[in-house]
C-alpha cells in the first residue's frame, strides 16, 4: 500500500510540475495547426495524450493485483496479470510524463488551436502536446538577442507533429548606454542619473561639486 501511495504522489508531482523556469525574453513565438496534407482544409482534431491519468490506471491495476495476491497466493493468475499490467503502465506512462517536464527545459506547445508564446533566453525544447499537427508562423526576437543555431532549431514554417519538438538557443546582450551624457557608461558610471552640472565629472562619473 505505501509503495502504491508513492508511485501516485510521484506521478501527481511530476504531472503539476511548471515545464518552464523564469527567464530573461528573447522575444515571441507564433504558431497554428497545419493544415499541410489535410484534404479539403479539413480542420484539426486533438489527439488524446497519455499523463496522470494512466498512472491512476495503472496503479489501481497494481494495487488489485497485490491484493488479489496476498488473498489468494501467489498462484492466482488473474492477480499477477492485474500487477504486471499495473507495473507497464505506471512505468509506460512516466516515459511521457518526464519528458513533458524534464529538468525545466521544455516548453509545451499545448493549444491545438494556435498560441503566442514568450521566448526565453538559454537552450529549450518545444515539444507539441497538442495532439494535432503545428506549424511555426513567425518568430520575433529583440534586436539584442541572437540564436546559437541548435541542432533542430524553431524556424518559421517548421511542422510539428504530435509529440514532435524543436528547440531554440537564444542569447542576448542588452546595449550599455550612457544615460546622463558624461561619457561615462552606465555600467560603469557610479551616478548614472547625474551628468555634468557645469562643473566636469570626477573619475567615477560623478559631477563635481561647484
Amino acid at each position: 500500500m505505501k509503495t502504491i501511495q508513492k508511485l501516485l504522489a510521484s506521478g501527481v508531482a511530476l504531472f503539476s510540475a511548471s515545464s518552464a523556469v523564469a527567464q530573461t525574453s528573447a522575444g515571441s513565438l507564433t504558431y497554428t495547426p497545419s493544415l499541410v496534407g489535410l484534404p479539403g482544409g479539413a480542420a484539426v482534431e486533438a489527439v488524446p495524450l497519455p499523463g496522470i491519468l494512466l498512472v491512476i490506471i495503472g496503479a489501481s491495476l497494481l494495487l488489485l493485483g497485490v491484493r488479489a495476491l496476498r488473498k489468494y497466493g501467489r498462484r492466482h493468475c488473474l492477480g499477477l496479470l492485474l500487477a504486471v499490467c499495473g507495473t507497464a503502465t505506471v512505468f509506460a506512462s512516466g516515459t511521457y510524463i518526464q519528458r513533458a517536464v524534464a529538468v525545466a527545459a521544455i516548453i509545451n506547445l499545448g493549444n491545438s488551436a494556435g498560441d503566442t508564446i514568450e521566448l526565453p533566453t538559454g537552450g529549450f525544447e518545444l515539444l507539441n502536446t497538442s495532439g494535432a499537427e503545428l506549424v511555426i508562423d513567425s518568430i520575433n526576437v529583440a534586436s539584442d538577442c541572437s540564436s546559437n543555431a541548435p541542432a533542430g532549431e524553431c524556424l518559421a514554417g517548421t511542422v510539428l507533429a504530435p509529440l514532435e519538438s524543436c528547440f531554440t538557443d537564444f542569447q542576448c546582450t542588452p546595449a550599455v548606454v550612457d544615460s546622463d551624457g558624461d561619457g561615462f557608461l552606465d555600467n560603469v558610471d557610479a551616478c548614472p542619473a547625474q551628468g555634468d552640472q557645469g562643473f566636469g565629472v570626477d573619475g567615477f562619473g560623478c559631477p563635481n561639486p561647484p
